[in-house]
């Protein structure tokens, strides 16, 4: 400590270094740990060699040094930075009284300034005839207790062996940075995330964002200071919209009239104290949620505007597992017409030290976008979340025991609304019998994880479903993730919200390689008799099941249809039709990776529809399947779009499908004509309602799978 103290001439405040409160104490600290074993010159502290070093160091150089000043038995050392000198020449000696100032230890961590000591010294100095210093001794009572040593630090040498001499240079900055990293002349915009701040002069943030939108402001006071905050709010025209003062914390939640706002954080006494956070989270018109982001692989985000007008100011902001905002991570962007950005989250500047606390990604804007998220493990597997579900009532149609080493089940559930929902949820079994019946208040603007151990259920089961139903008509988006040996994601998938008596499988896989999977769920307390058809154009063969009451049933479809070859299959579609409500999905899977898909109904069918991105190089592959649900024929044109949004024009592809017929195809043979790379989205436009399709992404070896039903270009 005495080393610092006398090398580092910082004069101490509190700041916020990249998100971090740092405390006065906590930056002495620092420096301390930085000092345990200087480089130094060292003397014994002998009379005249003290005397020496207060002219040398104090005196010409401006420099303190140390000091050993303490009893005869024990080592205290001190900084020494200032001396006043009597002296009265006899003859050939020199007798000195001195008075030295030094800093002292014995304050608060917090402390800043000097607490200044002094202690007073008698000696003796011999000078021959030239004037020059040949000895001392120590006079009176400091014969009793001289410096019994010093030294002088001349560059600082850790005993810590994690401290570099980069880190070093680092806790220097730490150390004389004062304030906040938020700090400027002139009003600071606030993003969306979680900020600690320092409250030395007035601070002045604005909000910005659309009337009509929703802001939700949290304040706390860190220190002990015993004054409180003032905080004021302002809307654009000036006029005060919430003056108070800040005590310990301090929330609330504001409707947008006139913006932007100005926020404002003051005090009488800017001394001693004002560390304070400060968190903001905004609803918007559009939200894309990824509710849990792959923390031991990489996440990508393709974010497509497929209007014909801009989309400004779009966010893309990191959450913590309880749903609040960590950091907004990316400069707020525009996206004109047809333009398309993707980007990896390793790419985007999230703090190290808050990489551990994200959990999901929210993306949000003034208006609808495409978004698109895909994670993954490297030549392991691939989630994906693709096409945006929302309903009232929706079903979670897995789950997994705790002590399924095979698979793991979890499953979240987002209220973007501004009011808590009640849920009313019923857990069934495979076999239709419901196991338990809940209810959840899920707080406003909230994502709520649950897993095998922590469902509300407190059950513990395999293949179990759930059905989730809200009061009112508040609406909840759900989702539900797989995951292999409890690690890396298989496939993730929004919550089924598809619910009715006519789906479709617009493409059938199966080869050596490729197997389909149906799963189908009966939401009647009545049997349900479902109907099968393989169609390519006109019906192949037909096939039935019969489901219990809220039965659960998976099959693949070789087993389906057991008397027809691969070939036949693979060109085929599958109508399915029931008596009563159903829901499910169906699933490709290879020997190594699985891709998840929400049964299609005539209500997701469109005129424009599109693949929000295309992966398409040496590695990559990109299929898509379209399905013409009439039985019509059907012309469609397919126009590819660069990452600038421009159509290709020269590379649209005009196809016709007869009534109950699919095409499938890779982007790469069906634009073959378009140079790899260049084709960042494709919009399908039919010439009629009634098409449906899927889009399925691949690694050249087939061990990553993800992808979704095509998007509706006016509505994803």
């Amino acid at each position: 400590w005495a080393a610092a103290a006398a090398m580092e001439n910082i004069t101490f405040f509190p700041s916020s270094y990249e998100n971090i409160i740092f405390r006065v104490g906590d930056k002495k600290g620092l420096l301390t740990a930085c000092h345990g074993s200087d480089l130094s010159v060292r003397e014994s502290g002998e009379a005249h060699v003290f005397h020496e070093w207060l002219l040398l160091y104090i005196k010409e150089n401006g420099k303190s040094f140390v000091a050993d000043i303490g009893g005869p038995n024990e080592a205290w050392f001190y900084p020494v930075y200032k001396y006043e000198l009597n002296t009265v020449q006899n003859g050939d000696v020199t007798s000195v009284t001195c008075q030295i100032w030094y800093a002292d230890d014995r304050v608060e961590p917090d402390f800043q300034g000097t607490k200044v000591k002094t202690r007073a010294y008698t000696y003796d100095l011999y000078v021959n005839g030239s004037g020059e210093i040949t000895g001392g001794e120590w006079t009176g009572t400091s014969i009793y207790s001289p410096p019994k040593s010093l030294f002088f630090p001349l560059f600082p040498e850790s005993t810590n062996p994690y401290i570099s001499d980069t880190d070093y240079q680092t806790i220097k900055d730490i150390a004389l940075h004062t304030d906040d990293f938020l700090e400027d002349d002139s009003p600071v915009r606030l993003l969306q995330g979680n900020y600690n701040l320092i409250l030395l002069n007035e601070d002045l943030y604005t909000i910005e964002c659309r009337a009509g939108d929703t802001i939700w402001l949290d304040l706390a006071k860190l220190d002990d200071f015993q004054d409180g905050i003032q905080v004021k709010i302002e809307d654009a025209m000036g006029n005060p919209i919430m003056e108070d003062t800040l005590e310990e914390d301090m929330s609330l939640s504001m409707p947008a009239e006139n913006p932007p706002y100005t926020l404002s954080l003051f005090r009488e006494d800017y001394g001693g104290g004002g560390i304070y956070s400060l968190r903001l989270d905004l609803k918007k018109a559009y939200e894309f949620v990824c509710p849990n982001v792959q923390k031991d692989g990489w996440n990508g985000f393709a974010l497509t505007n497929s209007s014909d007008s801009s989309c400004p100011d779009i966010h893309v902001v990191a959450y913590n597992e309880t749903g609040e905002p960590v950091a907004t991570v990316m400069e707020p962007l525009t996206l004109y017409p047809g333009e398309k950005k993707t980007f990896l989250l390793s790419q985007l500047s999230i703090r190290s030290h808050e990489w551990s606390s994200v959990f999901s990604i929210k993306i949000v804007a003034d208006r609808t976008l495409s978004a698109l998220y895909l994670g993954g493990l490297s030549e392991e597997n691939m989630s994906g979340l693709g096409r945006k579900r929302k309903g009232r009532r929706f079903v979670l149609p897995d789950t997994s025991s705790m002590y399924n080493a095979g698979k793991y089940v979890s499953w979240s559930l987002y209220n973007g609304d501004i009011n808590p929902v009640s849920v009313n949820m019923q857990i069934y079994s495979e076999e239709g019998i419901m196991r338990k019946e809940t209810s959840l208040e899920l707080a406003e603007n909230s994502l709520n994880r649950y897993t095998p151990t922590n469902n509300p259920f407190n059950t513990d089961s395999d293949n179990d479903w759930i059905m989730i139903e809200t009061d009112g008509q508040r609406e909840l988006e759900g989702y539900i993730r797989w995951t292999k040996d409890g690690s890396g994601g298989a496939d993730s998938m929004f919550a089924l919200t598809s619910m009715g008596t006519r789906f479709f499988v617009p493409h059938v896989a199966l080869s050596d390689l490729w197997s389909t999977e149906v799963t189908l769920i009966n939401l009647s307390d009545t049997e349900n008799k479902i109907s099968l058809s393989l169609v390519d154009g006109e019906e192949i063969e037909s096939t039935g099941l019969t489901l219990s009451p809220f039965e659960k049933r998976s099959v693949m479809s070789s087993e389906l249809f057991p008397g027809l070859g691969y070939e036949i299959l693979n060109q085929s579609a599958l109508i399915i039709t029931s008596l009563y409500d159903t829901t499910g999905y169906f699933s490709y899977k290879t020997g190594g990776s699985s891709a998840y898909y929400i049964l299609a109904t005539d209500e997701q069918t469109g005129i424009d529809l599109m693949v929000p991105h295309i992966a398409s190089d040496d590695y990559w592959w990109t299929g898509v399947a379209i399905f013409n649900s009439t039985d019509q024929d059907m012309d469609v044109e397919l126009i590819p779009y660069n990452y600038e949004g421009v159509p290709i024009t020269q590379g649209n592809q005009q196809l016709t499908l007869a009534g109950h017929k699919k095409r499938t195809f890779t982007i790469r043979d069906l634009f073959s004509s378009s140079p790899a790379g260049e084709i960042s989205w494709v919009k399908i436009r039919p010439a009629a309602d009634g098409l449906c399709g899927l889009f399925l992404y691949g690694d050249i070896d087939v061990n990553l799978l993800s992808g979704s039903e095509l998007y509706n270009v006016e509505t994803d």
